[in-house]
């Protein structure tokens, strides 16, 4: 995948919790670097995630904690998510305490954010899958707290049901008002920020990305 001119994006291990009997889809995990136009303000004193409010939000989660093994379970209803870090994880790992839902309008998508073990910030994406499959989650953060300013955006695609179809959520920090997505014809889509969170259901997976500054 190709960036739009002057924004970086590396790529990060994807890690799905997913049924055992519902391995479907195959997901691209993605950190996403806000380019000059952006913002790349760092935390306040205060708080080193004062730019993002979403994770003070008190509403239910909607994503259940469960242990690593039974988050596996072939007899789950919904998706869940692990208490504990998989051993051996060192920076980019959402801490399960700290998932907040999120509020973004493409139907049939719900995501999260949530501080990652390593410092960063993280968001999760479940795409809700037709009856008789269990729902997954994927997740994408960064791995340090100089990258709090970078955000983080998660692609999911590849899915039986919906081919061709890529879902993309995206976590920012404040002072960013919309993400210009590259779109795989070549066009472009402007998609609007809202408490840190942007979300977009596409055809065919994004060339790039790039933040738009309140005002710009």
């Amino acid at each position: 995948m190709h960036l739009a001119q002057g924004a970086m994006r590396w790529i990060a291990s994807s890690r799905g919790i997913v049924a055992l009997a519902a391995a479907t889809a195959i997901v691209v995990t993605c950190v996403v670097l806000l380019n000059g136009s952006g913002s790349t303000a760092r935390a306040n004193p205060d708080s080193e995630y004062a730019g993002y409010p979403a994770l003070a939000s008190d509403a239910p989660t909607g994503l259940p904690l469960v242990t690593h093994s039974a988050s596996r379970a072939a007899t789950s209803s919904g998706p869940t998510w692990p208490i504990e870090a998989p051993g051996g994880i060192q920076g980019g790992w959402p801490i399960a305490t700290s998932i907040r839902a999120l509020s973004i309008d493409v139907p049939g998508l719900s995501a999260w954010i949530a501080k990652s073990i390593g410092g960063g910030v993280c968001v999760l994406l479940s795409r809700h899958q037709p009856t008789g499959t269990v729902p997954s989650v994927e997740d994408s953060c960064s791995t340090s707290s100089e990258d709090l300013g970078q955000g983080a955006t998660v692609q999911a695609s590849r899915f039986p049901d919906a081919p061709g179809k890529v879902y993309v959520a995206g976590v920012v920090p404040s002072g960013v008002s919309a993400m210009k997505v590259t779109l795989a014809d070549g066009g472009t889509k402007t998609v609007s920020v809202s408490d840190n969170a942007w979300a977009l259901e596409t055809e065919g997976e994004p060339h790039g990305y790039q933040a738009i500054s309140v005002g710009g």
